[in-house]
């Protein structure tokens, strides 16, 4: 349950509309008319404020503008690393993502996945840095009108839609795009990588076993003949976090049962 919906459980939805079209009366005495104590509405405040937790969740459930916002974080937002917990990164294996800085939209996605390690490790703080004054403009624009008796409201809610609601799910979308990006590039490297391999010479009169070592996305298998022939290929996931160790073993035995394989080889 969201503030705005307890708000609206408590009756407060008619009084949210009131605030956004008024253009005459007055904001406290329309709010005493909300007031009920069996709801926990006790105060003129708390209508205003659960009127205005409606209105928030309004705003941030707009398509058009959180559209515009997105694309807007993608072109001027910047990407920025700090270290969080020095101790944990005794390798220094991060050193470089410290006090790191880049825009979302030109960040290399293996730098993309790199911070993210860092974060997952808790060893860097990472999010996105930007001026929201020209989002909050672009908001005002659209939803506060001089005439509004409750403009004051209205526009303090808007800098409460966009920083708690707006701003935290789209940091999220855009991270989760560049993360997305970031892994396609990767299997393609890899699949180059093996592609490259698997056409060298092979050795003499073996049928070889390969396999790339992988966690989230599991670990790779392709088999290839004495020519070099592509025979068979498949995926195990014999570490965390899908652990499926004895599958992957059969799988494995399968692969060298089937083709005969003489030699594995860790990619």
């Amino acid at each position: 349950r969201t503030r705005a919906t307890i708000a609206r459980e408590k009756g407060l939805e008619p009084f949210a509309q009131f605030l956004m079209q008024a253009t005459k009366g007055n904001v406290e005495e329309e709010a005493n008319k909300y007031l009920n104590e069996e709801k926990g509405v006790s105060t003129p405040e708390e209508a205003i404020q659960g009127a205005c937790d409606i209105l928030a969740e309004d705003m941030a459930d707009d398509a058009a503008v959180r559209d515009w916002i997105r694309r807007y974080i993608h072109e001027n937002g910047v990407i920025q690393s700090r270290l969080k917990e020095a101790e944990k990164d005794e390798r220094k294996v991060y050193e470089m993502y410290y006090e790191y800085q880049e825009p979302v939209g030109k960040m290399a996605p293996h730098r993309v996945l790199a911070v993210n390690r860092g974060e997952r490790e808790g060893i860097l703080k990472v999010k996105i840095e930007l001026d929201e004054q020209p989002i909050l403009h672009h908001m005002e624009r659209k939803w506060v009108r001089a005439q509004l008796i409750a403009g004051n409201q209205i526009k303090e809610t808007i800098h409460d839609s966009y920083r708690r609601l707006i701003f935290p799910s789209v940091e999220r979308e855009i991270r989760n795009l560049l993360t997305e990006k970031g892994e396609e590039q990767a299997i393609h490297i890899f699949a180059e990588n093996l592609r490259a391999l698997l056409l060298q010479p092979p050795i003499k009169g073996k049928t070889v076993l390969g396999l790339d070592p992988g966690f989230r996305t599991g670990c790779k298998l392709a088999v290839v003949d004495e020519t070099g022939k592509l025979l068979d290929v498949g995926v195990i996931y014999p570490t965390p976090p899908v652990n499926k160790v004895e599958e992957a073993r059969e799988k494995v035995i399968q692969f060298i049962k089937k083709y005969g394989v003489a030699i594995v080889a860790i990619v």
